[in-house]
């Protein structure tokens, strides 16, 4: 049991393929946003978090970290890294181990995030070349955050119109979530 962290940009599917997982495994485990615990700290929407002074977030973050903490058993559906207009944030914290028993980062093609970024009403850098910047950048932060758990890294390519990251997601929640396959 535990924690899994899940990472990946924005656009990239990562709660998509988190919720359509458990719906294939029917594992019954709560989604755990840190961005929803911040928001309610500052008294903003998650959307509105970037844009936010620095300083302000960090407390957010630190209240964040302390009701993640109360989960023992989940998935964190979170950044390893996140783009502000101050630049990259790494957000990590060492309670983390113990608790989160393993990381996965989900990538994809950059046509795939820009054209979901197109599709939303949410204010994200449209850029392809900023966009695989923070692709690399949360690839960087997935590594330095599994090596400083020493938790295994499991990383997942969501290629559009292709249901295997589902089940490769799937795989990683019966293998912490659930002893046999039924």
């Amino acid at each position: 049991m535990g924690v899994i962290r899940v990472g990946g940009v924005h656009g990239v599917g990562k709660t998509t393929i988190i919720h359509k997982a458990l719906a294939i495994t029917k594992i019954d485990i709560p989604i755990l946003k840190g961005s929803d615990f911040m928001a309610e700290f500052i008294g903003v929407s998650p959307e509105e978090l970037p844009f936010q002074d620095q300083e302000r977030r960090q407390k957010a973050r630190v209240y964040a970290y302390h009701k993640l903490q109360e989960y023992t058993i989940g998935i964190r559906d979170s950044h390893f890294c996140v783009y502000t207009d101050h630049g990259y944030e790494f957000p990590f914290d060492i309670r983390d181990k113990g608790n989160i028993v393993s990381a996965v980062l989900i990538y994809g093609s950059v046509e795939l995030i820009l054209k979901q970024r197109q599709k939303g009403a949410r204010l994200r850098p449209l850029n392809p070349d900023l966009i695989q910047e923070q692709q690399e950048y949360e690839k960087r932060g997935a590594y330095h955050y599994a090596k400083e758990l020493s938790i295994p890294l499991y990383e997942i390519q969501n290629i559009e119109g292709n249901d295997q990251c589902i089940r490769q997601f799937a795989e990683i929640l019966y293998k912490y979530f659930q002893s046999d396959k039924e």
